[in-house]
């Protein structure tokens, strides 16, 4: 059974989000997501040793309400993996 999208990404961000990257600094979302595609445990494939963000996608934008901004943000992120493009 594959986890929710938003399970994967909370858990992503809680364990990896102040982790320093090679400068020292903390690691942006784009190399955290692809150290999660490169993680077995979190269905990703650590044989390939070839990887990068290809393409994000707006999927749902947030609003402007009366009182400032509504609903929630989703994006689909795809990663290159081996030459594979996967969502």
């Amino acid at each position: 059974m594959r986890l929710p999208l938003a399970v994967v990404l909370l858990s992503l961000l809680d364990g990896c989000a102040t982790a320093p990257g090679a400068t020292g600094r903390p690691s942006t979302l784009s190399d955290l997501l692809l150290a999660l595609d490169a993680a077995e445990r979190m269905g990703g494939d650590p044989h390939c040793r070839s990887r990068s963000v290809s393409t994000t996608e707006v999927l749902v934008p947030v609003e402007l309400a009366s009182q400032g901004v509504s609903g929630r943000w989703t994006e689909r992120w795809t990663v290159n993996r081996c030459g594979v493009p996967v969502p």
